[in-house]
């Protein structure tokens, strides 16, 4: 086995991040523009439901995971906004905050190079 080798290493994972973000979605900010494509990586499936015996609203939640400059509508990289969506094998995510006044994103690592997005699913995209 060869020694360890920084560089081989940064080779692997930058393999195995083409990987990850290998599927292929669009992200719209109505009124500025739309990116198509855009690599993703989905991160967290789940359906919660929202005050249990109260009101039965299951809402189903869809985290992406996306390179920070991949966000640029023409004026450089751009931050993730409430109000923007991901389109994403069929289905239309809306982009929503997790707490009161928070931004809809959070930085996957202390880099800062990738925004976690955090999405609800708004619906499913009807073929015309």
């Amino acid at each position: 086995m060869p020694p360890y080798n920084f560089q081989n290493r940064l080779d692997y994972t930058g393999t195995r991040f083409k990987e990850i973000n290998g599927f292929v979605g669009t992200y719209v900010r109505p009124g500025t523009g739309t990116i198509d494509p855009i690599n993703l990586s989905p991160i967290l499936a789940e359906g919660q439901e929202f005050i249990p015996g109260v009101a039965l609203t299951r809402v189903e939640l869809q985290d992406f995971a996306v390179d920070a400059d991949a966000i640029d509508f023409g004026g450089g990289p751009d931050k993730p906004r409430l109000g923007d969506y991901v389109t994403f094998q069929g289905n239309q995510f809306r982009l929503v905050s997790r707490g009161t006044e928070e931004p809809p994103y959070d930085y996957t690592t202390s880099s800062r190079k990738r925004f976690r997005l955090f999405t609800e699913l708004m619906g499913t995209i009807q073929p015309l």
